[in-house]
C-alpha cells in the first residue's frame, strides 16, 4: 500500500460524439461489478430539490461541486477489496461538463477537478466529446 498516496483515480476519455466512450465505460463497469454514479450537466438538478419550485437557482458548476462533495461518501476500492464480496465498488462518471462563461468559471472547474483527482476515494471517468 505504500506509494499509493500519489495515485490519481481519474481517467479522461475523449473522442467524437457517438464513438462509444460511455458505452465502453458501462460495459466494463458491468463486467467488473462497479456501480456507476453518473453526473450529466443539467440532468442532476433534481437529485436534491426534485419538486421545490422556490429553490434558489444554482449554476451547473455549483451542482457539479455539490455532487462531487457527496461523492466523498462512496465506498473506496480498498475498503471493498478488504471486506470481501458484500459491498459493490463505485465509479464516478462525469459527462457533459458545465459550459464555462469565462476564465473565472474555467479556473473554478479546473480547481474542482484537481481537488477531485487528489481526494477521490473512488475511480472517476470524465467523458468528453470533441466538437465537430
Amino acid at each position: 500500500k505504500e506509494g499509493r498516496a500519489n495515485v490519481h483515480r481519474m481517467m479522461v476519455l475523449r473522442g467524437p460524439s457517438g464513438a462509444g466512450k460511455t458505452a465502453m465505460v458501462r460495459a466494463l463497469a458491468s463486467d467488473l461489478s462497479f456501480e456507476i454514479v453518473e453526473w450529466r450537466c443539467g440532468a442532476n438538478v433534481g437529485y436534491q430539490r426534485s419538486r421545490d419550485i422556490k429553490a434558489d437557482h444554482t449554476t451547473d458548476l455549483e451542482e457539479l461541486r455539490r455532487f462531487l462533495r457527496s461523492a466523498q461518501s462512496f465506498v473506496p476500492l480498498a475498503s471493498v477489496q478488504d471486506s470481501g464480496a458484500g459491498a459493490k465498488m463505485s465509479l464516478i462518471l462525469l459527462e457533459d461538463l458545465p459550459y464555462l462563461h469565462g476564465p473565472t468559471q474555467r479556473d473554478s472547474l479546473v480547481s474542482t477537478l484537481a481537488l477531485l483527482c487528489q481526494t477521490s476515494r473512488v475511480p472517476c471517468i470524465l467523458v468528453h466529446s470533441d466538437s465537430q
